[in-house]
């Protein structure tokens, strides 16, 4: 459920994250290591979206009266092409996140029904990205925080217990139909809402990447000489999506 007129952030955190760093050459790299030159980065994501969808809201909860306490599961890939390496590397990237949470359908005097009905949300992301990796590919200290900023535009969805798109009369067309102070105009013209829509916002995250070569150094090579991966990390990061379409059905 979303509107045009009130601007509630979407948080997510993401944990236990593989990324590895792609090449497309094998040649040496520029500060003479034995190593691939470095060009893309691959993240292959998992974690959660905690939705503040009911911050919005004065009286009612209607995330947590359906959904509970618990956060939005999320897996994603995501890429990004290196345009600059010096102290770090700035990179443009892009990539793609889906979440989903399960919980009970309401009646419409609310209260629980026997049907699931389940939140879809796919954030689509493009981003500006500065990683300080330079001390972790040159000193051997293998830790590299890492900025992402950039717009997103989420595509989200409702489905039922048949799998299909919800859709329903909001709580404030019942309450004037129940009322009958509108015109038969008014009544002709309402139809019921469809729970799927796109909006549009912006993310900050901040991060945090081991280098997994450190570890096994000689495991580390092999691979980039056969598989053309430079570099591999595990990494957390936590992002904030402001995401401003959220709006309260009545």
């Amino acid at each position: 459920m979303m509107s045009r007129s009130h601007r509630h952030p979407l948080v997510r955190l993401f944990g236990a994250i593989l990324l590895t760093s792609l090449v497309t050459s094998g040649v040496l790299a520029n500060d003479g290591t034995d190593s691939s030159e470095r060009h893309m980065m691959l993240e292959l994501r998992a974690g959660f979206f905690a939705p503040e969808i009911d911050d919005q809201f004065t009286v009612s909860t209607p995330y947590r009266d359906t959904f509970g306490a618990d956060p939005m599961a999320s897996i994603g890939l995501a890429a990004d092409y290196q345009v600059w390496q010096g102290g770090g590397s700035l990179a443009i990237g892009g990539g793609v996140q889906y979440g989903w949470v399960t919980g009970k359908a309401k009646n419409q005097d609310g209260s629980d029904s026997t049907d699931d009905t389940t939140l879809h949300m796919a954030p689509l992301q493009l981003s500006l990205i500065y990683r300080f990796d330079y001390l972790a590919l040159h000193h051997g200290i293998p830790l590299v925080p890492y900025v992402k900023a950039g717009i997103t535009a989420a595509v989200w969805w409702v489905t039922n217990a048949k799998d299909e798109i919800a859709s329903g009369w909001s709580r404030d067309q019942l309450a004037k139909a129940a009322a009958g102070t509108e015109s038969d105009e008014w009544r002709a013209a309402q139809k019921p809402r469809t729970a799927a829509g796109i909006t549009f916002g912006y993310h900050v995250s901040v991060g945090l990447q081991f280098l997994l070569d450190s570890l096994a150094e000689g495991m580390a090579i092999t691979f980039d000489e056969e598989m053309g991966v430079n570099n591999s990390y595990i990494f957390v990061e936590y992002s904030f999506n402001d995401l401003n379409d959220f709006y309260d059905p009545k």
